[in-house]
């Protein structure tokens, strides 16, 4: 019998998803608390003394490689290319690859043949083609609109890594080079040429290899976590637990008890992301995962 497994934090979201007003009333003191998670992870140990006296020669280095409006040029010359091509090439991908990565069993895949997803959109959403665009220019908008906010901390953060890894020899040397002709065309675009189509090309090329990696790590994953206990289902829970997993999720057991399905309908023989392939007969309608999760 089919087990379906999904991933754990869009299960919490699914079950834990407010309305709208309840959302407006937490937004910002989630908002900060996710930015300072996020700060804690990626925190830096302060500069020395000795580092900190360096600073200002690794800002003039980082003004000659990486000078204001570098990111504004990465995206309009490259980022925005590249995106558009990526959302278009989107309806030629192949549903079995799709399907793969997605962990559906290797028959299942097999009888997609060479079926794209723009086959099976035209179908299912003849507007596919259109929401695709419309995602994507949405998406360069959000980014142009903070482009320019993220540089200045970029360019903080470079100076410091400059004065933390460089001597005072090293920058004065960089800085000389940067001074010629080929040195500051080098500067200029020492950043920029990552996002060349040349490099982007070959990085392309990468996506075979590790495409074919998938079926490998899904089941290794599924090796190294079938150690692991079951996740519970809501009926493995004490009332205590109950009543604390509720407070956590901000909601009422009542509430709780009504989603809880969502959370708990999907099980994890393997891991999370796999399935039991025991008697899988390929049944992938929603009265077979509700079956499922009725066992």
């Amino acid at each position: 019998m089919r087990k379906f497994g999904f991933a754990a934090s869009a299960a919490v979201l699914a079950v834990a998803a407010p309305n709208a007003a309840h959302a407006d009333d937490h937004t910002s003191s989630r908002d900060a608390a996710f930015a300072q998670a996020m700060a804690d992870a990626f925190a830096a140990e302060p500069l020395t003394a000795e580092q900190e006296m360096r600073v200002p020669a690794a800002v003039a280095v980082v003004d000659q490689v990486f000078p204001e409006g570098t990111y504004r040029r990465m995206m309009d010359e490259s980022l925005k290319p590249m995106m558009g091509s990526l959302f278009g090439s989107s309806s030629a991908l192949p549903m079995a690859m799709i399907a793969e990565m997605l962990g559906i069993p290797s028959s299942d895949v097999e009888a997609m043949g060479d079926t794209t997803v723009g086959e099976v959109m035209a179908i299912v959403d003849p507007a596919f083609e259109e929401r695709s665009s419309l995602t994507t220019n949405l998406t360069i908008e959000l980014m142009d609109g903070i482009v320019d906010q993220v540089e200045p901390p970029m360019r903080a953060g470079l100076a410091r890594a400059y004065a933390v890894r460089f001597t005072d020899q090293q920058l004065a040397e960089l800085s000389a080079f940067f001074a010629t002709e080929t040195g500051a065309y080098y500067a200029g675009e020492s950043y920029i040429i990552f996002t060349d189509p040349q490099v982007m090309g070959a990085m392309q090329e990468m996506v075979p290899a590790m495409m074919e990696m998938v079926p490998e790590l899904t089941r290794k994953m599924e090796e190294r976590m079938a150690a692991l206990p079951p996740v519970r289902s809501y009926a493995d829970l004490e009332e205590a637990e109950r009543d604390k997993l509720a407070e956590l999720l901000g909601m009422t057991r009542e509430e709780l008890e009504a989603r809880e399905s969502n959370f708990f309908r999907s099980s994890y023989p393997s891991g999370p992301g796999s399935y039991d392939h025991e008697g899988d007969e390929g049944d992938y309608t929603e009265e077979a995962v509700e079956a499922d999760s009725d066992e």
